[in-house]
């Protein structure tokens, strides 16, 4: 309304005038976690604990979104650096963010809820500088129907813009797009922890004939690949196997036994031996506390060689905490949602090769006409 944009106008004015920083209007304000200062309007305390410093962070341009995230992200192991709430964006915008934390040493990955650009000369500056220096960008656009555009522009007064050209810009400069807040916490807690794979060529470890069929149909979809066993691997899995089970790939070693994690350990070598996998699965049906040894057997046998490894949860929901702590303490993602791993684990796979092919040196290094306030 126009006393709202007038109040705004003068918020401006005063901020060129003084060559102040500000944050919103219209926002809830900032949480940095790893400087221990919240500015921020929100009952934190809500969140239950005390929240620890980590490696992710996220910027929104909605407020209560962001307080969702933060929420929700501590269910899914993830510890956050700084949470940002941007608002109208009147003098700092996302890519001003962005561009901070893109130089803060303990910021791994950046989550970004976006529903319009302001200053898209910055933004690619930014995302270049993303690029080259291999920090990954989640983002969940809103505002992709016509429906979305109208109610952006009301919130924010942000103009949501062409959904293809915003594909089009994610793509170009590897930003991985999310499509719900759920897609977006996977994603976060896949990059925050663990190695990016070389390549898409999957191995995968469960415990349910039904579960890993499933994961074989998903991955056919998301186009992850599953390689053949070759006939030597097949007879050394053998050996480990339950006389009903057969060596392949997703391999089911059945329900539980006595000895799953020497199992575990034992078939994953022998993945790994191969050469022929550049990312391990271990896929379980929950979260629960008797996993803590079958993850650590897992994890390390895929480090011994060389290979990315995750813990695929088969559905999303509470995890022990005592696996989140092995999984923390291993340093491998705790995925929830055999779909949504699965995803994000293509996420993880694609920014590889984006990392492989980018050359965004020269623009990253761009001097902006105007340095921003």
């Amino acid at each position: 309304n126009a006393p709202g944009i007038g109040l705004q106008r003068q918020v401006v004015e005063t901020a060129e005038r003084g060559k102040i920083p500000v944050c919103g209007p219209n926002c809830q304000g900032l949480f940095s976690i790893s400087n221990r200062s919240p500015l921020y309007f929100v009952d934190l305390k809500a969140a239950g604990q005390k929240p620890r410093a980590g490696s992710a962070a996220v910027v929104s341009q909605s407020g209560s979104m962001l307080t969702t995230l933060f929420r929700a992200g501590i269910s899914y192991g993830i510890d956050f650096s700084h949470l940002i709430s941007s608002g109208n964006e009147a003098v700092l915008d996302v890519s001003n963010y962005l561009d901070y934390l893109l130089s803060d040493a303990r910021t791994k990955v950046i989550g970004l809820v976006l529903e319009g650009v302001r200053d898209p000369d910055n933004l690619r500056r930014v995302a270049a500088k993303a690029g080259l220096l291999g920090k990954p960008v989640i983002v969940l656009k809103i505002g992709r129907s016509e429906k979305g555009r109208q109610s952006v522009l009301a919130h924010t007064s942000a103009l949501a813009g062409s959904d293809s050209v915003h594909n089009a810009f994610f793509e170009q400069y590897g930003w991985i797009r999310a499509y719900d807040l759920d897609d977006l916490l996977t994603a976060i807690a896949a990059f925050a922890r663990g190695d990016l794979p070389k390549g898409r060529r999957l191995a995968i470890v469960g415990f349910s004939g039904g579960t890993t069929s499933l994961a074989a149909d998903l991955c056919d979809e998301l186009r992850l690949d599953l390689p053949s066993l070759s006939d030597e691997s097949a007879a050394k899995l053998k050996h480990e196997l339950r006389g009903f089970l057969s060596p392949k790939n997703p391999l089911d070693l059945g329900g539980p036994n006595p000895m799953w994690a020497e199992s575990v350990g034992s078939c994953m070598s022998i993945l790994g031996e191969t050469g022929d996998f550049d990312i391990a699965v271990l896929l379980s049906a929950r979260g629960e506390e008797t996993y803590v040894p079958v993850l650590e057997a897992g994890a390390k046998a895929a480090q011994r060689h060389h290979m990315a490894f995750a813990h695929l949860l088969s559905v999303s929901g509470p995890a022990a905490a005592s696996l989140k702590s092995k999984a923390e303490e291993m340093n491998v993602p705790l995925l929830q949602d055999i779909r949504r791993g699965l995803q994000s684990i293509r996420h993880l796979a694609e920014y590889s090769e984006f990392k492989n092919r980018a050359r965004l040196a020269d623009l990253a290094l761009e001097e902006r006409s105007v340095p921003p306030l």
